[in-house]
């Protein structure tokens, strides 16, 4: 019963205190660090189908050894 009716003492007070601001700064700082690892920041999200008509036309407008002529 003696160590419950014990008040906090100022040095755990002052260490809690502390603690709980760091780990409130911890997680703002993730909130705002952790978007700038999302890919979708820097990469291009194109479909397939985008990827092939890039493809197609670069084999048939670019390529010089497939004339145009006989693609139908």
């Amino acid at each position: 019963m003696d160590q419950m009716s014990q008040k906090e003492s100022k040095i755990s007070k002052v260490l809690s205190d502390l603690t709980i601001k760091k780990i409130i700064i911890a997680v703002i700082l993730l909130m705002f660090v952790v978007p700038l690892f999302d890919s979708d920041n820097y990469t291009n999200n194109d479909e397939s189908w985008d990827y092939f008509v890039v493809n197609i036309h670069k084999l048939l407008y670019l390529n010089d050894t497939i004339p145009i002529e006989t693609v139908n």
